[in-house]
């Protein structure tokens, strides 16, 4: 009998004409699948050839034309200023006069003309790995010191969801770095804004193991919202983190449809960035 090739099922890549013409949501969920991928060959260290040619579609997408699209996204025309849920929740909470306005950091920023750039109740900073504009610092949050700035808000919407599996953790436990203590006034804030499927659709994440995962940096759950598409969590920072924080995949849902979402972090490891000497 004659023996029947075996088909490998490959990954369905988009033809050069197809990428040009990608546009919105469309373009910005292509982006983040080619960013993921990328991810996953540098990690089982797969052809470097494999690797280039994930980077030219990238490439062909461009940053640009990315984050035009993530700007429209932000539209309030279009429901997408994730920073109106942050507005409201401060205004709700009656802080005293003097507090105001509040010294805010925004990760991942990519519109200066948002709800919280215009709400007067913050005095903002705004940095991003690839900067728009000139009032957006060109800057990697692992980077950034507290001799730049102690903050009483930090926002981090829809960035955890982009950075290397391998940096997420270390991402909130720097952000705690530079959150300014809490006053009898005011706790400092934590803004963390991610895709719905992050949370509610993770084998290894729940409302719920997110929330004892933060408590480990200082941080409580104060505000939660959960949209088809977006889980907005905002939280208080009232204490230091823990000295020693382990944070590992355990699978607490089965299903195939489900993803591997998860925020590794090991505070013991040897291998974790060194603490610039103006951050001790």
């Amino acid at each position: 009998m004659r023996p029947v090739p075996v088909r490998l099922r490959t990954e369905r890549q988009e033809k050069p004409g197809a990428l040009k013409k990608l546009k919105g949501n469309k373009l910005i969920r292509h982006y983040h699948v080619l960013l993921k991928r990328k991810e996953q060959l540098k990690q089982r260290k797969a052809n470097p050839k494999e690797i280039q040619k994930v980077q030219s579609e990238l490439d062909m997408l461009g940053i640009d034309a990315y984050q035009k699209a993530s700007q429209n996204g932000q539209n309030k025309r279009r429901g997408g200023d994730s920073s109106v849920i942050l507005v409201e929740y401060v205004k709700s909470q009656k802080y005293p006069k003097t507090v105001y306005p509040i010294d805010l950091l925004e990760i991942g920023c990519v519109s200066i003309d948002n709800k919280c750039s215009t709400s007067k109740l913050f005095r903002v900073d705004r940095i991003d790995l690839h900067s728009t504009h000139p009032l957006i610092k060109q800057q990697d949050i692992l980077e950034r010191t507290p001799s730049e700035g102690m903050y009483g808000c930090i926002s981090c919407s829809l960035v955890l969801n982009f950075a290397p599996p391998e940096t997420r953790g270390d991402i909130l436990l720097h952000c705690t770095r530079l959150l300014k203590p809490p006053t009898e006034q005011m706790k400092s804030l934590f803004f963390l804004v991610l895709p719905a499927p992050c949370v509610l659709n993770s084998r290894y994440m729940s409302l719920e193991t997110i929330s004892k995962m933060m408590e480990d940096l200082g941080l409580f759950t104060v505000y939660t919202k959960t949209t088809a598409k977006i889980v907005y969590l905002i939280y208080e920072y009232r204490k230091e983190p823990k000295s020693v924080i382990v944070w590992k995949k355990k699978e607490l849902f089965k299903g195939a449809t489900r993803n591997n979402f998860f925020i590794p972090l090991n505070t013991t490891e040897a291998t974790r960035r060194p603490v610039n000497k103006d951050e001790q």
